[in-house]
């Protein structure tokens, strides 16, 4: 399906009222405001995940209600180097662990 998912008629033809979740990939504040406010409307029970390029949007999209926001160039980096480490011998049991606590330091996790 293709849409504005700020358009309230396009979130009921996704049928959002059946889903669990919404992942927002939109960093516009006014845009995610209006996902937020039209997907609720439809679904009061509704996790929502979103991408953010700032932290002012991070923390406007938490004031909002987004349940996690996620970076995605933190993410990015995180995946290089979990793909990089292995060739050099460092076990997957050790960088696990310490992936978990960057995460948690800078709030990803």
């Amino acid at each position: 399906m293709y849409g504005d998912p700020a358009i309230k008629n396009v979130l009921e033809f996704a049928r959002v009222d059946l889903a669990r979740a919404v992942i927002i990939a939109i960093p516009d504040r006014h845009t995610q405001e209006l996902v937020i406010a039209n997907a609720q409307t439809l679904n009061r029970h509704i996790k929502f995940y979103a991408a953010r390029i700032t932290k002012r949007i991070k923390n406007i999209s938490k004031s909002l209600g987004v349940d996690a926001v996620i970076q995605p160039e933190f993410e990015a980096a995180i995946s290089i180097v979990e793909r990089l480490l292995p060739s050099f011998g460092v076990s997957e049991e050790t960088w696990r662990v310490k992936f978990q606590d960057l995460r948690f330091e800078h709030g990803e996790g």
